[in-house]
């Protein structure tokens, strides 16, 4: 069975009706319209203002990185002067003679007519490189490094005249060099 409704109202108050409702739901369509549209121009703000939270967090990671990377670097060079500290004191313990007390032995000898420019040891040989007022200097360290008994052998190869504008025989600075070669053994 088919069922109808009636209608007693006049066909006025039912256009009226129908009227209103179709403003009503032309005003509610503008209404989502604009909030669909503005929540649409929201969402990638809120994108924007997160990528921009996060571009700062990671700003913040990245320098305290660079901190740490600097803190890194700065342990890195202090391991490696440990390391060489290390092979320092392995080299003087394996040694059979104390190269301190030998060059302390050797300070308290030097004439004031001499003064040294670079010592090396390369196992018990010690070469000395210096400059000197005079040969007869040179002589008298040759002579109180082998009075010194911690040496075998006490050499010159070569004493050199520095030109000053003087003559050879007057004035003149001497620059020499001298091999020794330690007496092993730890009472040295």
């Amino acid at each position: 069975m088919l069922t109808k409704d009636i209608n007693l109202l006049p066909p006025e108050i039912i256009n009226d009706r129908k009227s209103r409702e179709r403003t009503n739901l032309i005003i509610l369509l503008s209404i989502l319209i604009t909030v669909t549209a503005f929540s649409l121009l929201l969402i990638p703000y809120n994108q924007l203002l997160r990528l921009e939270g996060k571009k700062r967090h990671l700003k913040e990671s990245i320098s305290r990185l660079s901190n740490i990377t600097a803190v890194e670097k700065k342990l890195e060079e202090e391991k490696g002067k440990l390391v060489f500290r290390k092979k320092v004191l392995s080299m003087i313990e394996t040694e059979e003679y104390d190269i301190l007390l030998v060059l302390e032995k050797i300070e308290k000898l030097i004439p004031e007519d001499i003064f040294f420019l670079s010592l090396t040891t390369s196992g018990n040989k010690l070469t000395i490189s210096g400059a000197a007022k005079n040969k007869e200097a040179v002589a008298d360290l040759i002579y109180s490094m082998k009075e010194l008994n911690i040496f075998e052998d006490v050499f010159v190869p070569s004493i050199i005249g520095v030109q000053t504008g003087v003559e050879e025989d007057q004035a003149g600075i001497k620059n020499f060099t001298m091999n020794c070669t330690i007496k092993t053994g730890k009472g040295n």
